[in-house]
């Protein structure tokens, strides 16, 4: 056999992932851990306005571990395609978080997470965020990260975000984000989105999602932030 393409070494390791994350799957529900998760086909992995795979397409899957008293432990892996990384071909995050409820109709999930990249430990960094969710309505949700990109400097995120609901299997949701990178690229960007989802009323969604970025994100990411559209398939369980 001939030596393999990047390519399918890529989607090989990201499959192999996959796989783990199953198998840790149902080593927590051999434990009686109430378990969530996903897996997921996406035809550009956005993140923040950003693409992380170059207008590609990435495999994706998570698991998370419901604990006592509300906190939970979850991990959650992409496939992933930087050009000037070229080594770099797999985000491994671990996450250690509390969600719960205020009231009858708001929702708070707290979570420390760890993004972590496979052959460039050098970008590993830490973020804590926080969500308030009103009636799975509505939602704002801040971030704050110590030590942005390994870089040494602080960064901050905020978003806010609606969903709404049509009939019983198709729902509209949009969100706009402000990314504060003043100390860490110079600039702070922010970005918009806009989706359509439909369900089958179980553990199956596709969903269909327009990005925007401003020019201060395309300034600092110039092939990979403006305007892309991105399908995904999600499979949960």
């Amino acid at each position: 056999m001939g030596a393999k393409s990047t390519g399918e070494v890529r989607w090989r390791t990201a499959l192999r992932h996959a796989a783990a994350l199953a198998l840790l799957a149902l080593g927590f529900q051999a434990r009686a851990v109430e378990l969530g998760g996903s897996t997921a086909l996406v035809s550009d992995y956005v993140f923040r306005g950003v693409s992380q795979t170059g207008g590609r397409a990435a495999v994706q899957a998570g698991v998370t571990a419901g604990l006592k008293g509300g906190f939970y432990a979850l991990v959650w892996g992409s496939s992933v395609e930087f050009d000037d990384m070229p080594q770099v071909h797999t985000e491994l995050d671990y996450g250690l978080g509390w969600s719960g409820a205020l009231g009858e109709d708001w929702t708070i999930d707290v979570c420390l997470t760890r993004y972590t990249y496979a052959n460039a430990r050098e970008l590993a960094y830490a973020e804590w965020a926080a969500t308030a969710t009103w009636r799975d309505r509505a939602w704002v949700s801040v971030g704050y990260s110590p030590d942005t990109f390994n870089a040494g400097e602080r960064a901050e995120y905020g978003q806010v975000g609606v969903r709404v609901p049509i009939g019983e299997r198709w729902r509209v949701e949009g969100a706009v984000g402000r990314y504060r990178l003043d100390n860490v690229l110079g600039e702070a960007y922010s970005h918009a989105q806009i989706g359509v989802v439909w369900s089958d009323g179980g553990n199956v969604e596709l969903r269909l999602t327009g990005h925007h970025t401003d020019d201060a994100a395309r300034r600092l990411f110039p092939e990979l932030a403006g305007s892309r559209l991105a399908a995904e398939a999600v499979l949960e369980f």
